[in-house]
């Protein structure tokens, strides 16, 4: 586990995402904020971005996700990390930027997870990972299908 040096994470050191990033696609809402699929304007890479009102209560786990994240994600069983990113914004509020790699496979297919957590998450013993219970899953396959037939 990384020791967290007690430094509060200074959100007006992030660049601005709009020079990046653009948001093609809402994906979900999670615990602090809302998801979305997202297109890198230089280079065509697809991610997702996690966007959080950066409420003072949370910033320590801000923190926390965002040093692991730095730290870990380099490696083939952790998400890849791109970037956090600090949007200022007058009207709706300013918002923090975590850009990360999306669930492609799944997206690619049209499904939703949308309860991706520990418990939900598992390893195998040659080392790989496993994704399961698709219970709370939305197929957008199946939202072209009309009820009524």
């Amino acid at each position: 586990m990384l020791p967290l040096t007690g430094k509060t994470i200074i959100f007006d050191n992030f660049p601005d995402p709009s020079d990046t990033w653009e948001i093609t696609e809402t994906i979900g809402k999670g615990t602090y904020g809302k998801v979305f699929k997202v297109l890198n304007k230089k280079n065509g890479q697809k991610a997702a971005v996690k966007i959080l009102d950066p409420i003072h209560d949370i910033d320590e786990e801000i923190e926390a996700e965002y040093s692991i994240l730095k730290t870990l994600s380099d490696h083939p069983n952790v998400v890849r990390f791109y970037g956090m990113y600090f949007k200022k914004d007058k009207i709706n509020g300013d918002k923090l930027w975590l850009v990360l790699e999306g669930l492609q496979h799944l997206h690619n297919n049209k499904t939703i997870h949308r309860d991706v957590k520990g418990n939900n998450i598992l390893l195998t013993t040659e080392g790989g990972i496993k994704l399961v219970d698709f219970g709370f899953s939305l197929s957008i396959w199946s939202l072209s299908f009309d009820k009524n037939t």
